[in-house]
């Protein structure tokens, strides 16, 4: 079976979208969800990035990716240029 990272980096959505995040959190600053739900687009970020196999398959199964409203605030924010939006789509 194919690794759920080697999976995503076939997605346009992921590779457009990360860039190397420094977890600096204006992400989850500006975001719409974050300030009503439990939801940390910078958290999702970092897991991914971190290629965690286990920790990638607990986001696919959980609610967290669903919260994402897909409004892109956190892309006109990053100082990096990444887009959690678009990761969470590819997720």
């Amino acid at each position: 079976m194919e690794k759920l990272y080697d999976q995503l980096l076939e997605d346009v959505r992921f590779v457009e979208g990360m860039n190397a995040c420094m977890n600096c959190g204006v992400c989850t600053a500006i975001c719409p969800a974050a300030e009503f739900y439990d939801y940390d687009p910078r958290k999702i970020v970092d897991e991914v990035q971190d290629k965690n196999e286990e920790a990638i398959e607990k986001l696919l199964k959980s609610e967290t990716i669903w919260y994402c409203g897909e409004c892109m605030s956190c892309k006109t924010r990053c100082p990096r240029g990444n887009t959690p939006g678009l990761i969470i789509m590819a997720l």
